[in-house]
């Protein structure tokens, strides 16, 4: 198979994840599912997050939280974490896109509040998406216990896509990847792993069968080999 031809198909298979999982929002009705998604809330303090909060405590069967495309701060991040604590039926999370406008030092924090929520709770998530939030080698570390947690030793679909991670993110990435054994899908593209943190990664992913999607992951074909070489 060509390069081209590969290509085509990861595309084509990333693709049908996206719609996997949308599709479990639009068959799915309202006592499964929270869902601002896209709606550009600028959440910054408690009373900001109040429909959200609600919203959660509402849902006896929570399956799905959907934030996409918002923007979350450290106190609405405290108080959704909390709101979360109680709601262990919580699989798929969709937190892309939160953090826009937030500096560096504020999504650490944010991250922490929100994943010690999920963590309290005992819920076993599928779904994970992050992707399109300024984590970079900076969050890593706030992130760490959570990936390493009993919450997400169950993930079957990760994407940390355009994360800016980094050589010293995608390290510290790589140390959680080795315990997630049922992880079928992982994306990570647009981070400049660069070849240090894509030998990392591969390294970390090498004792895993599953399908592995890289959008733009890397810069060079050193870096692309590495990856490659699992």
């Amino acid at each position: 198979m060509s390069n081209s031809e590969q290509t085509i198909k990861s595309t084509d298979d990333l693709n049908d994840i996206t719609k996997n999982v949308n599709k479990i929002a639009i068959n799915s009705n309202n006592e499964t599912i929270v869902s601002f998604a896209g709606l550009l809330m600028k959440l910054d303090s408690e009373e900001d997050v109040k429909p959200i909060v609600s919203a959660i405590n509402d849902c006896k069967n929570l399956l799905t939280l959907n934030l996409e495309g918002n923007t979350l701060g450290i106190k609405a991040a405290k108080e959704l974490g909390k709101s979360l604590e109680s709601k262990s039926s919580l699989k798929y999370v969709l937190f892309n896109n939160l953090f826009t406008g937030r500096l560096k030092t504020e999504i650490p924090e944010a991250i922490l509040f929100l994943s010690s929520g999920i963590m309290l709770s005992n819920a076993r998530l599928q779904t994970l998406d992050l992707s399109d939030n300024a984590i970079g080698p900076v969050g890593m570390p706030s992130l760490l216990p959570f990936l390493e947690s009993e919450s997400c030793l169950t993930l079957e679909i990760l994407r940390l896509n355009n994360n800016g991670l980094g050589v010293g993110g995608a390290e510290i990435l790589a140390k959680a990847l080795k315990n997630l054994k049922n992880l079928k899908t992982f994306i990570c593209g647009r981070n400049r792993l660069e070849i240090k943190g894509a030998q990392a990664i591969g390294n970390a992913l090498a004792q895993y069968l599953f399908n592995f999607f890289l959008i733009r992951p890397i810069i060079d074909c050193q870096s692309l080999t590495a990856i490659q070489n699992l």
